[in-house]
């Protein structure tokens, strides 16, 4: 019974989260992750990087002033929508504020972005740093 409390608390926190939201239409996704910035008052920044196939399809960067998706530009437009779809959930549901520490995720950042400092890499979302 406590899961299915504990499910149901989770569809109506996403379901306000996004009933926030003002929706484009027709919808886009980079519409959304527009809307979603104006909603949250932080910018997001769009950063598409190509030629690096091991490393993850997308990932969401905190900083102190904004977060960036970064996502494949080697990639067909309904994959790269899906990229910045999910990234952007994680974003709406404050995965990105709680940052992480796994180390693939921390080289694959110094990879993509090797101007940014060490402490600015920590706060990539690992797929497997982020807590409940």
């Amino acid at each position: 019974m406590a899961l299915r409390r504990s499910r149901a608390g989770l569809w109506d926190q996403a379901r306000r989260r996004v009933e926030r939201l003002e929706l484009p239409e027709p919808f886009d996704a980079e519409a959304f992750i527009g809307a979603l910035a104006r909603e949250r008052g932080r910018s997001i920044d769009l950063l598409p990087v190509a030629g690096l196939p091991d490393l993850p399809c997308g990932l969401v960067v905190t900083i102190r002033d904004s977060d960036w998706i970064v996502y494949r530009a080697d990639t067909t437009r309904l994959h790269r929508e899906h990229i910045l779809l999910h990234e952007g959930a994680h974003i709406l549901c404050g995965h990105s504020e709680r940052g992480g520490d796994d180390t693939s995720m921390i080289a694959a950042a110094r990879t993509l972005m090797p101007h940014l400092s060490a402490e600015l890499v920590r706060g990539v979302l690992g797929r497997t740093a982020y807590r409940p």
